[in-house]
């Protein structure tokens, strides 16, 4: 089961600070786990449409929790080869893939997407798991 984004429909200025690690907690449940734990990295622009879109972005607080992506309101299923497929209806959404070894806990578990933010801003990012 997919949720929304809880900003569906608002303005990417107001919702930034769930991108940076400002306390947004999102939930979300699915069986599984090999690739729960703590991620840190960046989100780079690759798009930016208004020119309003920050050009970086840091990330601390992408989250794995039973094989779901708990992250800046997202709430996604991991596929078991490690894909993230979100595509709702809209402008905004997250997808992407898991590499390096799921069940063994070890840093270097790692993933790469593509967020959309709106229909302006779009990102390429770049995550490692920091804490299993």
């Amino acid at each position: 089961m997919r949720k929304r984004a809880w900003f569906q429909g608002r303005a990417a200025v107001a919702v930034l600070p769930c991108l940076i690690g400002a306390g947004c907690t999102p939930t979300g449940t699915s069986p599984g786990g090999g690739f729960d734990g703590l991620y840190a990295g960046a989100a780079q622009v690759t798009v930016n449409g208004n020119l309003a879109c920050p050009a970086s972005l840091p990330i601390d607080d992408f989250r794995v929790q039973d094989n779901v992506v708990l992250f800046a309101g997202f709430s996604v299923p991991v596929d078991a080869d490690g894909a993230l497929t979100d595509s709702p209806p809209g402008g905004t959404y997250l997808n992407g893939r898991f590499g390096g070894p799921p069940s063994t806990g070890s840093a270097d578990t790692d993933f790469r997407g593509t967020l959309r933010w709106g229909d302006e801003c779009l990102y390429s990012i770049n995550v490692h798991r920091v804490r299993g």
